[in-house]
């Protein structure tokens, strides 16, 4: 049984990158409970996304002026029925500028998956900052701002926006399940991997030193390095300044990257923000530990001895590889270790209790 209410998702483009990969992953689930429809801004769907057939989905990337994509919007919500059974989500700044003007025709939602003004600096330059003060006025003409974290409800809170949701980021499970692969046994190589854009705020650099000198006690140890970016050219000039040729490979960008990362031993991710790393949620979910430097929602995903290591100081990051290599050889890091709180199924029903305001139906 299907709710008598539709959802209308609202997407910058649909790329293949991390918050759409996000948005997909709701739909496809939520597919099952409610009419959902996708609406891109900007490009058509990509050829690696997968998406749910039952998935109606429109693009507006022919429409070049930005007045007339909010009125293009505006007519496909008027057209969808009442108010009252229609919810507008919208994904990312150019979006929720979209869906801010939606209010008379919908009940709009935003998903904030990152909020540090650090991470609209490195996107848009010192105008960031304006863009975060932007977007934070913005979010509080919405009915509700769904959040992928606590660490974000709280930052959000503090900033006095309220009617504030916590639905935890996941990826789709069913499409990663069919790329599950069995893991190499009796490895005498002690593997990490490392994906991501290559740019400063990953810190690709740090790992890259840091391995060099892990391997002085590790000498039987690899690299692989998935990924591309603007400091491609100083990453393989790093690896061949430290003699790493021979237990770094460079990859670039892959689209399916699972099975790389699932003959790894451990993905290290040393950012300095972050919102919740789906590729680290990848991990997990193929019960690969991770490294992570505790900032942001960091903490809630990793679980130090458990599922995997935080670290503070770049200094610190060596005694982080030390610990997990102790504990991947020693056998004692056991699935699961993706927390159930990041799990799909989970934040599909609170995503139709909270936001839709129907229960899920099983």
């Amino acid at each position: 049984m299907k709710s008598e209410k539709k959802l209308y998702v609202l997407l910058p483009s649909l790329k293949l990158d991390s918050p759409v990969k996000g948005s997909v992953a709701l739909c496809n689930k939520l597919v099952k409970h409610i009419p959902v429809t996708i609406v891109s801004l900007k490009t058509d769907l990509h050829k690696d996304l997968h998406v749910h057939p039952d998935i109606n989905i429109i693009t507006l990337e022919k429409i070049a002026n930005w007045y007339r994509k909010v009125e293009a919007y505006r007519n496909v919500l008027k057209n969808s029925g009442t108010k009252e059974n229609i919810i507008s989500l919208s994904y990312g700044f150019s979006a929720d500028m979209v869906n801010a003007f939606m209010k008379k025709y919908a009940n709009i939602v935003c998903s904030v998956r990152e909020n540090r003004e650090m991470n609209y600096y490195y996107r848009y330059g010192l105008k960031g900052y304006f863009y975060c003060y932007l977007h934070h006025l913005l979010m509080k003409k919405f009915e509700k701002v769904a959040v992928i974290s606590d660490e974000i409800f709280n930052q959000l809170s503090h900033k006095k926006i309220s009617n504030i949701e916590k639905i935890y980021n996941f990826i789709d499970e069913v499409d990663v399940e069919s790329y599950r692969i069995e893991k190499p046994k009796n490895k005498d190589i002690i593997t990490f991997v490392f994906i991501g854009v290559l740019q400063s705020r990953k810190r690709p650099d740090l790992l890259i030193k840091t391995f060099s000198d892990y391997r002085k006690k590790y000498s039987n140890s690899f690299l692989n390095i998935i990924g591309d970016g603007p400091l491609r050219n100083e990453v393989e000039s790093l690896v061949k300044s430290l003699n790493l040729k021979d237990h770094v490979c460079i990859h670039g960008f892959l689209n399916k990257p699972f099975t790389v990362l699932q003959q790894s031993d451990c993905m290290i991710l040393p950012s300095e923000s972050e919102g919740v790393s789906r590729a680290c949620m990848e991990a997990l979910y193929f019960d690969i530990p991770c490294i992570m430097r505790d900032v942001d929602g960091n903490r809630e995903l990793i679980h130090p001895g458990i599922n995997g290591s935080l670290f503070k100081e770049d200094s610190d990051l060596i005694n982080s590889m030390y610990e997990i290599t102790e504990l991947v050889t020693g056998g004692r890091l056991n699935g699961p270790l993706l927390p159930e709180k990041f799990r799909q199924d989970y934040n599909v029903r609170r995503f139709m209790e909270r936001i839709v305001g129907d229960k899920c139906f099983d």
